[in-house]
């Protein structure tokens, strides 16, 4: 049986645990919803501006950077998603463990659930894909 030092110990560990998971789950979603803006304004620029197109067709040099800058941002990113995914379910498991009076759904708030990276890794990795065939088809137009 714990005494009142050591009920209150993880009393305290287990809020300390929530604000954990939920400071985890902030971070998923700003870096899902900020790549995804990111792309979308990427995206809008090079539809809108017929001198950043003839800029990216007239240097190849500067296409190839983009396209290896982009690629190694699409990677970072997914590899990124996964690691926010994998320390959500770890800490998730140590409070399922360390806090059996938690309600079931008071935690599973700030649960990320084990589809939601391979979700936004799919629907990200549509617009990165958009986005690298923008810049591959662009050609010189005339001004």
């Amino acid at each position: 049986m714990l005494d009142m030092g050591e009920a209150f110990k993880a009393t305290e560990e287990c809020v300390i645990a929530l604000e954990a998971m939920k400071d985890i789950k902030a971070e998923y979603m700003n870096t899902v919803y900020t790549t995804l803006g990111s792309i979308v304004i990427a995206i809008g620029w090079i539809l809108t501006s017929l001198e950043s197109r003839n800029f990216i067709a007239k240097h190849e040099r500067i296409r190839s950077i983009m396209l290896a800058a982009i690629l190694f941002f699409c990677i970072f990113h997914f590899k990124n998603l996964l690691q926010i995914a994998e320390r959500a379910r770890n800490l998730n498991l140590a409070l399922d463990k360390l806090c059996h009076n938690i309600p079931f759904v008071l935690s599973d708030i700030y649960v990320i659930k084990d589809w939601w990276p391979w979700a936004s890794i799919t629907f990200n990795g549509v617009m990165f894909l958009g986005l690298l065939s923008m810049i591959l088809t662009i050609k010189k137009e005339k001004e």
